[in-house]
C-alpha cells in the first residue's frame, strides 16, 4: 500500500516540477522552489526504493539523500527570503549558509570511513540509535533545522507588517501555509525520533514512518500549490486582478452606503493619526491603533478599507511617505542621510523604504531628491 502512495507522490512531484520548469521568465524564487521540488522528488524516489526493500542494493544513493536533509530548511529559508525581498541576490556571502551542511557531511564521512564506527554508506542510512555518533549527528541536524525554521518565521512575521497589495496578501498566505506545514512536519519527525528511543518495538522501522509522514507533507504541499496556482504563472497579476474584481465592486458599493457612524470613526482615525503622528511608530499595528482610539479592530479595518480603498498598512505608509517628503524638502535636514530621515518617518528598513516610496510616488527617494534638486 505504502509503495503505491510513494509512486503517486513521485509522479505528482515530477509533473509539478516539469510544469514549473516549462514556465518562461522565471525569477530567483522560482528557481529556488524548483530546486526544492527536485530535491523532494529525488527524496521520494529514495522512499520508494526503501519501501521495496532495495536499500541494501543502493546504499550510497539512500545515504546521500539522507545527507541532503539539511538542505530542506535552508531552501525554505531562501525561498521565503526571495519572496519577501525582491532585491535578494545569491552571492558569495550566501555560501555561509551552506557551512552547517558541509560540516555535517564532512563529519559523517570521517566518522563512517575515517573512524569506521558507522556503517551509513553500507547500510543505506544511519538507523542505529545505540551509536553515540549517530545520535550526535541527529542532534546537530535538528539544531540546524530549528535555527533555519526560526529565521524563516522571523522573515514571515516581518513581511506580514508590510503587505500592501492583493498579490502580496496571497504571497504571504502561501508562505505562511508553507512554513506552518514544514514546522508540523519537523515536529512530527522529531517525535518519531523520540518515540523510536522510548518505544523501540512499536517504532522499529523509523525510516518508513518518517517517509510516510514526509510523503503526506508532499501531498499537502501540492494541494496548497494547486490552490495558489495563479502565483506560479506568468500572468499572475492579471489573474489576481480578475480574482478581486468582485471584491472591488463590493467595496465600491459599501463605500457608497457607509453609515454616518463609520464616517465618524474614520474622521476620528484621521485626526488621531495626524495629531499624534502615530505613523512615526515603525511597529504600529492595526490592533495598536484600534486600542488607541477605542474602536474594535475589525470595524477600524473595515472603515479604512471602505473609505480609502486600501489596506491599513497602505493607509499608514501614505502618511510616512508624506512626512518623509517634508523632511527631504526641509533645508535644515539636508545634512541627514535619506535612511536616517526614513527611520524618523517610521520606516524600518531601506528595502521597505524604497519599495513603499516608489509605490506611492512612482520614484525612489533618491530620484525624488534629484528631481526636486535637493
Amino acid at each position: 500500500m505504502l509503495e503505491y502512495i510513494f509512486i503517486i507522490a513521485t509522479g505528482l512531484l515530477g509533473f509539478f516540477f516539469f510544469s514549473l520548469l516549462g514556465r518562461s521568465e522565471k525569477k530567483l524564487s522560482d528557481w529556488i522552489f524548483l530546486f526544492w521540488i527536485l530535491l523532494l522528488l529525488v527524496t521520494e524516489v529514495s522512499f520508494l526504493s526503501y519501501a521495496r526493500g532495495q536499500a541494501n542494493k543502493h546504499p550510497l544513493f539512500i545515504a546521500t539523500i539522507c545527507d541532503t536533509h539539511l538542505l530542506h530548511p535552508l531552501l525554505l529559508y531562501f525561498y521565503v527570503r526571495s519572496l519577501t525581498d525582491k532585491h535578494l541576490k545569491i552571492n558569495s556571502k550566501s555560501l555561509v549558509h551552506f557551512f552547517p551542511l558541509i560540516i555535517y557531511d564532512i563529519a559523517k564521512l570521517y566518522i563512517n570511513f575515517g573512524l569506521e564506527v558507522m556503517e551509513c554508506y553500507n547500510d543505506g542510512s544511519c538507523l542505529n540509535v545505540d551509536n553515540k555518533y549517530v545520535t550526535a549527528l541527529y542532534i546537530y541536524k535538528y539544531i540546524v533545522m530549528v535555527v533555519y525554521i526560526y529565521l524563516t518565521l522571523k522573515l514571515v512575521k516581518s513581511h506580514r507588517k508590510n503587505v500592501n497589495s492583493e498579490l502580496e496578501i496571497y504571497h504571504n498566505l502561501w508562505v505562511k501555509n508553507l512554513v506552518n506545514g514544514t514546522i508540523f512536519l519537523f515536529i512530527g519527525i522529531l517525535l518519531i525520533q523520540i518515540f523510536r528511543v522510548a518505544f523501540p518495538v512499536q517504532f522499529y522501522d523509523r525510516m518508513l514512518i518518517t517517509s510516510t509522514l514526509t510523503t503526506f507533507f508532499v501531498f499537502i504541499l501540492l494541494y496548497m500549490a494547486n490552490s495558489h496556482a495563479f502565483l506560479f504563472v506568468k500572468q499572475n497579476k492579471q489573474l489576481i486582478s480578475s480574482k478581486f474584481v468582485q471584491k472591488s465592486d463590493t467595496t465600491k458599493t459599501e463605500k457608497a452606503t457607509i453609515s454616518d457612524e463609520e464616517k465618524r470613526i474614520f474622521r476620528k482615525v484621521e485626526e488621531h493619526v495626524i495629531n499624534n503622528q502615530s505613523f512615526l511608530n515603525g511597529m504600529l499595528t492595526l490592533k495598536d491603533l484600534a486600542d488607541e482610539i477605542g474602536c474594535p479592530q475589525r470595524q477600524l479595518s473595515y472603515c479604512i478599507n471602505t473609505m480609502t480603498g486600501h489596506s491599513f498598512t497602505h493607509y499608514i505608509n501614505k502618511f510616512r511617505v508624506d512626512y518623509l517628503k517634508k523632511l527631504l524638502n526641509d533645508p535644515n535636514k539636508q545634512h541627514f542621510t535619506i535612511l536616517s530621515l526614513a527611520e524618523e518617518s517610521g520606516f524600518n528598513s531601506k528595502s521597505t523604504l524604497v519599495r513603499i516610496f516608489k509605490q506611492h510616488t512612482g520614484m525612489t527617494p533618491s530620484m525624488y531628491m534629484e528631481q526636486n534638486n535637493l
